[in-house]
């Protein structure tokens, strides 16, 4: 298809075999599915805990961003995936809250599950939109 690009941050990683970090689409923006994971070397192991998961994810997310040539200031809807969701929700918004700016936040929507990969507690998707493409 042509006008669509995908994009995997760490093209050697055994992610990149199976899907990209990022689709682009005219001036959206698709992120999927991101860990806290160390995006140069996936053998290193999460972080412990939510705050500290939480926090490498949007760590992760700047990165991402950055070699798109997009802003958080973009960043337009969340999807956060928590593992243990009534005894996390409060400590993964600790720890988000802040992030992306007290007067424009995006859109987002929180989901239990049952299990993540690697035993993360949470994962995030986001839709960023670029006015000028």
């Amino acid at each position: 298809m042509t006008g669509i690009e995908f994009t995997s941050i760490g093209k050697t990683a055994a992610r990149a075999r199976v899907g990209s970090d990022v689709a682009q689409v005219g001036p959206w923006t698709l992120i999927a599915g991101q860990q806290p994971i160390d995006l140069d070397d996936e053998r290193v192991p999460v972080p412990d805990g939510i705050e500290g998961q939480t926090r490498k994810i949007l760590s992760n997310l700047d990165v991402i961003l950055k070699a798109i040539g997009r802003t958080k200031d973009q960043v337009v809807s969340v999807r956060v995936y928590l593992v243990d969701f009534p005894r996390l929700y409060e400590r993964m918004n600790s720890a988000y809250v802040g992030f992306f700016g007290g007067a424009r936040l995006p859109a987002r929507t929180c989901v239990g599950v049952s299990h993540l990969t690697r035993g993360a507690l949470v994962e995030m998707e986001f839709v960023v939109y670029r006015a000028d493409s």
